[in-house]
């Protein structure tokens, strides 16, 4: 059942359509920017609790590991920081699910990049990336999983390097030029707080600059790696590099 809301902020109308619907798990994708994670999350959180539904929640987190960031770095990490801290308080059940980062916005694309292929801080930071539809049946499964109840769940496919995928890309398409546009931390943090409302500055600086989709090893962590199916079978970086129509401009 797909329902449209017009005011997340309507906290009354919200718990009505959990509770008559007997919601029982929010997964949380609010647009990231800083007074909408805090304002209509807020809201969210509290119409899940009024409810006597939900069970549980799971707080956006772009797929790095906000609980393994330290608070300052950014309004959007931090808003994020304290959402989580709120669902925790709440009493729910919650599950912080980590899918690493995207193709559309983590691989070398002319099309995603409006013609160049943008690089940014370590190009030798590894760092873990799945297609769009792998995320979400990660996240279908982590949201519903016993095993993930009040844990972080970091998801570790497609290990790589931008070098490695660059070098790949190439490769795949020798007779194409991929000019390049690369970013280093320090501008990363400088857009990070003169553009704070788009949260990928704060996303790519935790992907590359502080390797936040390695962090496994994290107190309450579990490898989300471990509740996939044993048939499952992820999207490949070099799959993805291969379609013409995620690389190039001139393609549908």
């Amino acid at each position: 059942m797909v329902m449209e809301f017009p005011d997340y902020t309507d906290e009354t109308a919200l718990t009505d359509i959990f509770r008559h619907n007997k919601v029982d798990t929010i997964i949380s994708a609010i647009l990231g920017t800083a007074p909408n994670l805090k304002h209509v999350g807020g809201h969210l959180i509290d119409a899940a609790v009024k409810s006597g539904t939900v069970e549980r929640f799971c707080p956006n987190s772009f797929g790095i590991h906000i609980g393994a960031i330290p608070w300052g770095i950014s309004k959007m990490v931090d808003a994020k920081k304290e959402m989580q801290e709120k669902v925790r308080d709440s009493g729910m059940k919650w599950t912080n699910i980590l899918v690493g980062g995207l193709f559309s916005y983590f691989l070398p694309s002319l099309r995603n990049g409006h013609g160049s292929v943008g690089s940014f801080d370590h190009i030798d930071t590894v760092f873990h990336s799945n297609s769009v539809e792998d995320a979400g049946l990660m996240i279908a499964l982590a949201a519903t999983d016993d095993r993930t109840v009040n844990k972080y769940v970091q998801f570790q496919y497609n290990p790589s390097t931008q070098s490695k995928n660059l070098a790949l890309v190439k490769r795949l398409w020798p007779n194409h030029e991929f000019p390049e546009k690369h970013l280093d931390e320090f501008e990363l943090i400088r857009l990070m707080h003169e553009d704070s409302d788009n949260d990928i500055w704060g996303v790519l600086y935790a992907v590359f600059c502080m390797g936040r989709t390695n962090c496994a090893d994290f107190r309450g962590t579990i490898l989300g790696n471990t509740i996939m199916p044993s048939d499952f079978k992820c999207t490949t970086i070099e799959e993805c590099l291969s379609d013409p129509s995620f690389v190039f401009l001139d393609h549908p």
